[in-house]
């Protein structure tokens, strides 16, 4: 059954829709923006992660073949480098 003004309605209905969508659109994207965050973020994690683990593998590999470089002298200065000159060794937790 056709309405006598129906003609009238449909252009504020269009209105009314192109609101909705709009509020819509303003509640989804902070959450999908979330999402992308979180995703670049555990990335960033991740590398880090991965070069931790690859600098302790490159430290082992090396104090394992190149065993005549731990030596007194080289222990000493390393230690040196590292402590500062301090002669004690750092506390353990």
């Amino acid at each position: 059954m056709l309405h006598p003004r129906g003609s009238a309605r449909r252009p504020l209905q269009r209105r009314r829709h192109s609101g909705q969508s709009v509020v819509e659109f303003a509640l989804v994207v902070p959450v999908l923006l979330l999402i992308l965050l979180a995703i670049a973020d555990f990335g960033r994690m991740y590398t880090s992660a991965v070069a931790v683990e690859s600098a302790g593998r490159e430290a082992a590999d090396f104090g394992a073949f190149d065993a005549t470089y731990w030596n007194t002298t080289n222990l000493n200065n390393a230690a040196t480098r590292l402590y500062g000159g301090r002669r004690e060794s750092p506390r353990r937790l």
